[in-house]
């Protein structure tokens, strides 16, 4: 060993010397990497445990809910500021998530009334059978009586208690209570915050002096108007039978007066009745003159000047008179001499600009409210007839296109249509192309009042109702004026039919009666309640058979071309499934089946003979896309259905063999000015 170690050299020596370092250093390089990857496991398994025994733990408490302002969640409605606030926690009401332009805004305004001390406006929304109350800042407060969802937005009214069945007229008493006049032949008194009060009864026969107390109205307007005396004494006027009435607190008949004629008691079509400064002023409308009279309904004074078709009236405590003329929708302001002093105002859809307006009040500071009908609104103008505000309603009208009402089918398959307030009639192709107008508002050939029904002859003349002329207007296929036929007994023609022998069918809606008319235009008599009708409404003549609506009854009554009774179809309402409210067409489609528009529940209806069953189609649903307001035709093969839907200004065309339909948007065309 010692001779070895003697042998090396000092070379070999740092040979060794360097081998032994290496593997130290080796070893070292080994004991840290082992020692680093003991510390990164042991930091790891730190790591899991503790976020193990994180996610053990309990979460915190849920955070409540957020404390709403005190002055939020107070009206039940979603208001500004409202979103993502949970009411119901911290309220008495809880906060739609959702306001429907349906629950706050109207779809008709038939009447309104202002009570400026409480700062409240009231509006009867006829359409939909309750009344709408807003503050005088016109934001919506409730609705009193039975209320559309939002899904369809109407309902069929009601006459129990605290409901309305077509409210037609409101005003205040003196201590501002709501009274609000429906077609029940009943006032119902409210609170002015509408806590119902009670209900009081006109007398069971009064529908012989009034009858729009118990008919349904028409979409013209034709209706009733309301005014309350400081001593509980109460007005109505009912336009359709030309008569103004004075009844007790109790609602007892006290005196009527009206009746058509030119003399000062005699009334033509009288629209707003208003009472001030102890005087009643009414609008006769079809004698262009504001009548006067005393409390006592005795005879005053008139006011004729500019005036053309008055409808509405109301007298300011600075002893002005304003008026409103649909002639020229223009308000027509005069002093307390019954001077004509300014007009302003006129057909249109901007600001103090009118369409159809039908009432007008005025308050303690001058303000003037108008219910602007046609446009679905009201609007408020201060005592310089500066716009102040106005209420908008759901459809908001339209001034460029016009409510279609009455649709007729030509033996040729031509389609005409009547615009009543445009006073004219639209002529379409088979297929729905527009083709022509005829007509506008005044009293020649050619020009019409509120134009209704209309029918084809089977020569393909044209008859149509010019119902405020109080005339049928004769055209040739052409459309040629060809006559007019008049009789006395021809005041307000509304539905028509005219027979393949040439007779002539006549809805005459004052007397309630159908007037009959030979081919030539000579009268020959009437249908009434010796037939057993007490309502008669639609009408429908073929070869060998006349069909009447019974709007009373709800019974549809079948004759022979005679008017030999055949059979009654009755039942109606049970039979159908459905409470039906009749409009003034009747129809037959291909199959022989009769079919008519059932304008409460939006739908058309067909009634088999073979089977006696009843079906429908057009269910009224989303308000965008299905049935409102409508009349039905059919063509002379029955294969086409042409229905007019005129709240929201359509025309539909139903092909009855293969259910297909076209839909005609109608508000392009022009309005008349």
């Amino acid at each position: 060993m010692d001779s070895d170690f003697e042998n090396l050299d000092d070379t070999n020596i740092a040979k060794i010397r360097d081998i032994v370092k290496q593997a130290s250093e080796k070893k070292d390089s080994r004991r840290k990497k082992l020692m680093l990857a003991a510390a990164v496991g042991i930091i790891a398994a730190v790591i899991i445990i503790l976020l193990m025994l994180f996610l053990s733990m309990p979460g915190p408490e849920p955070i409540g809910p957020i404390e709403p302002p005190i002055d939020l969640c107070e009206n039940g409605v979603l208001d500004a500021g409202e979103e993502q606030i949970d009411c119901g926690g911290t309220c008495e009401n809880a906060c739609a998530p959702v306001v429907f332009d349906f629950e706050i805004k109207p779809a008709s305004v038939s009447d309104f009334a202002v009570n400026t001390e409480l700062r409240l406006v009231y509006i009867a929304d006829e359409i939909r059978h309750y009344v709408m109350i807003y503050d005088l800042e016109f934001n919506h407060i409730r609705n009193i009586g039975e209320m559309g969802s939002a899904e369809t937005g109407f309902v069929s009214g009601g006459k129990e208690q605290e409901v309305f069945f077509f409210p037609a007229a409101i005003d205040l008493d003196k201590s501002g209570n709501l009274l609000v006049l429906d077609r029940d032949k009943r006032i119902q008194k409210f609170s002015p915050e509408g806590t119902f009060i009670n209900e009081i009864r006109f007398e069971e026969n009064i529908t012989e002096t009034l009858p729009k107390m118990e008919d349904t109205p028409h979409i013209d307007g034709a209706g009733l108007s309301m005014a309350v005396a400081p001593n509980g004494e109460v007005y109505v006027s009912d336009e359709l039978s030309s008569m103004l009435a004075l009844f007790s607190p109790d609602l007892k008949l006290v005196k009527a007066i009206g009746g058509r004629g030119t003399s000062p008691v005699n009334l033509v079509f009288p629209g707003q009745v208003t009472f001030s400064n102890n005087k009643v002023y009414v609008a006769d409308s079809g004698n262009a003159r504001i009548q006067i009279f005393d409390a006592s309904l005795d005879y005053l004074d008139s006011i004729t000047e500019g005036l053309k078709r008055p409808v509405a009236v109301t007298a300011g405590e600075d002893g002005k008179i304003y008026v409103m003329d649909s002639f020229d929708s223009k308000l027509k302001v005069f002093d307390s001499s019954y001077r004509l002093v300014e007009e302003l105002g006129g057909l249109g859809r901007d600001r103090v600009m009118f369409y159809n307006a039908t009432k007008i009040k005025s308050d303690s500071s001058g303000n003037l409210f108008i219910a602007d009908s046609g446009n679905v609104r009201l609007q408020e103008l201060d005592s310089e007839f500066n716009f102040v505000n106005s209420i908008e309603g759901i459809f908001g009208g339209s001034i460029t296109g016009f409510p279609p009402f009455y649709s007729a089918i030509a033996p040729d398959g031509k389609i005409a249509v009547t615009e009543p307030t445009n006073h004219r009639v639209s002529i379409f192709s088979a297929s729905g192309t527009y083709l022509e107008s005829i007509g506008t508002k005044g009293f020649g050939e050619y020009e019409f009042n509120m134009p209704k029904g209309l029918a084809f002859g089977p020569q393909g003349n044209l008859f149509v109702n010019d119902s405020q002329n109080h005339r049928i207007q004769v055209f040739s296929p052409e459309l040629e004026y060809v006559t007019s036929i008049t009789h006395q007994k021809l005041f307000w023609p509304v539905a028509i039919a005219v027979a393949p022998s040439g007779k002539i069918y006549v809805g005459e809606d004052s007397s309630k009666k159908i007037l009959i008319f030979d081919k030539t235009g000579k009268y020959e008599g009437s249908i009434y309640e010796e037939k057993g009708i007490t309502l008669p409404l639609g009408i429908l003549a073929t070869e060998d058979r006349v069909y009447i609506t019974d709007d009373k009854e709800k019974t549809i009554e079948v004759f022979d071309a005679s008017l030999n009774y055949i059979e009654s179809i009755g039942n109606i309402d049970e039979r159908a499934g459905m409470r039906v409210e009749f409009n003034e067409s009747l129809a037959l489609d291909f199959e022989g089946n009769l079919m008519f528009c059932d304008n409460r529940n939006r739908k058309v209806i067909s009634y088999n003979f073979d089977t006696k069953e009843f079906s429908s189609f057009g269910d009224f649903g989303k308000f965008e896309d299905e049935l409102s307001v409508l009349e039905i035709a059919t063509s002379a093969d029955g294969k086409t259905a042409a229905v007019t839907d005129m709240v929201k200004y359509r025309l539909f065309l139903f092909n009855l063999e293969d259910d297909s339909v076209k839909e005609i948007e109608l508000k392009d065309l022009k309005r008349q000015a």
